[in-house]
């Protein structure tokens, strides 16, 4: 038989892969139920899927298996195990759209409530139902069917698309490439948020992809076993916050009265050490009283053995 020893090798070569791969996905399913007994709520007996979460994500970094001396985290080990799937493992399927209507009424600034310019976006929503086609072009039409022969650049010659050199004698052609454009800047920047959220989140070998000419972007996390916890991460927005923030130089004067101050209490003093010094003498005070009761006691007890030795002799 001809490449007989060829065949053998490679045999043998994918046996020896496949071992090391299935190796891999026993570590990972061992972590995964070790994860699962530490989580473990007391009263239902059930794992509590969000600590089990944030256990598996503690450890992400953290070397858990050696092998061949050679240390893999437990990214590495979910990294290098079986690719099962979202048909064999399940998980989360979630297909996000960027609304184009929100980004045309921002390109369309003060005009953005203008009556012709809110029909045609409204039209367009309606045909958007029965139709594939890409929702500006939708716009375009039913904006066209209502306007004649104005143009585009009626609703978009304003300072907001001032960089986008867009005037009030640009053509349809001109506004509607700049409005395709923003569009699709929009999702690159959904894309890349969600992107970032996802790899925060800690999944393994996610997919995340754009389906061209939709505005559509589509996720699978295969192995999820919180879905909910990641809709809320999808779903959530930025909050924008403003914190008062002072310089060294600000601050320093005010350190330096502080530190005088301290510093002439000392000297003078009545800092701390008054303190010590007044509760020293409390302590003194009470050990001179208690001494004074200890000699009474003695004295009474005493006194009374005497006159009982007194009478015992009568």
């Amino acid at each position: 038989m001809k490449n007989r020893g060829l065949i053998i090798v490679l045999t043998v070569v994918v046996s020896l892969l496949c071992m090391y791969l299935i190796n891999f996905t026993f570590v990972a399913r061992r972590i995964e139920k070790k994860a699962e007994e530490t989580t473990k709520d007391s009263l239902t007996g059930k794992p509590n899927l969000g600590k089990k979460q944030a256990y598996l994500h503690s450890i992400t970094n953290e070397p858990v298996y050696n092998f061949l001396g050679i240390d893999y985290t437990y990214k590495e080990v979910k990294e290098t195990e079986l690719a099962l799937g979202l048909d064999l493992q399940g998980g989360l399927h979630v297909t996000l759209e960027v609304s184009p209507v929100e980004i045309l009424k921002a390109l369309a600034g003060q005009n953005n409530r203008d009556k012709s310019f809110l029909a045609a976006i409204k039209d367009a929503t309606v045909a958007q139902q029965n139709s594939q086609e890409k929702f500006t072009n939708l716009f375009y039409k039913a904006f066209k069917q209502r306007e004649g022969s104005n143009k585009l650049a009626r609703i978009y010659a304003n300072a907001v698309n001032k960089s986008a050199k867009i005037t009030i004698n640009s053509t349809d052609e001109q506004v509607q490439s700049m409005i395709d454009k923003e569009v699709e800047d929009a999702i690159d920047r959904s894309f890349e948020i969600i992107r970032t959220r996802i790899d925060k989140f800690g999944a393994v070998q996610p997919n995340i992809q754009k389906i061209p000419g939709t505005g559509r972007i589509l996720v699978e996390l295969p192995g999820v076993d919180n879905p909910q916890r990641v809709r809320d991460l999808l779903q959530g927005t930025a909050q924008l916050s403003f914190l008062d923030v002072f310089t060294i130089q600000e601050i320093y004067p005010t350190l330096i009265d502080i530190n005088s101050y301290l510093v002439t209490l000392k000297k003078s003093g009545k800092g701390t050490d008054t303190t010590s010094l007044q509760t020293d003498t409390d302590l003194s005070a009470d050990d001179a009283d208690l001494s004074a009761d200890e000699d009474t006691i003695k004295k009474d007890t005493s006194a009374i053995a005497k006159a009982k030795n007194t009478k015992a002799d009568s």
